[in-house]
């Protein structure tokens, strides 16, 4: 358990009588965070372990997994279940949905798909790395107004 008081860590070695002082009262609130281990299943079926606490955000999820894997924050899409997690959810929700002590998350990456119609034109998608070329060329078809 980690016990944090204005925004810092606490340690085992901190005495209250510092606490308070640095409060400047008899009264303080500490918050209580629980750990949780954070599993990370990309597509590549490589799964991934980040060692979190319940109030971190599915945003600090996306920006560790950034900077274990290089792919941009802005393209990570954590799925727990069948729910695309938001930025602001918090793990201890996420845990809650899930049960447990640890969670994996699905991970998918978004990536533009740029595809040239015969007469030169540029239509841009949005897709993930694990949509397949049927699901391109229904999106095309859609966005198009193809049958």
């Amino acid at each position: 358990m980690k016990l944090l008081f204005n925004g810092n860590e606490v340690t085992d070695a901190t005495t209250l009588g510092v606490v308070q002082m640095t409060a400047g009262t008899n009264f303080f609130a500490m918050q209580c965070k629980e750990k949780i281990q954070i599993n990370v299943k990309p597509a590549s079926g490589e799964i991934v372990t980040y060692d979190m606490v319940t109030a971190d955000k599915i945003l600090d999820v996306r920006a560790r997994h950034s900077e274990k894997s290089g792919i941009d924050t802005k393209n990570i899409i954590l799925i727990q279940g069948a729910t695309v997690c938001t930025d602001d959810m918090t793990l201890d929700t996420v845990k809650v949905s899930a049960g447990g002590d640890s969670v994996t998350l699905l991970c998918r990456e978004r990536m533009t798909v740029n595809v040239k119609t015969p007469k030169g034109e540029v239509i841009s998608h949005d897709m993930q790395t694990t949509d397949n070329v049927v699901g391109l060329r229904q999106r095309h078809a859609e966005k198009r107004g193809i049958d």
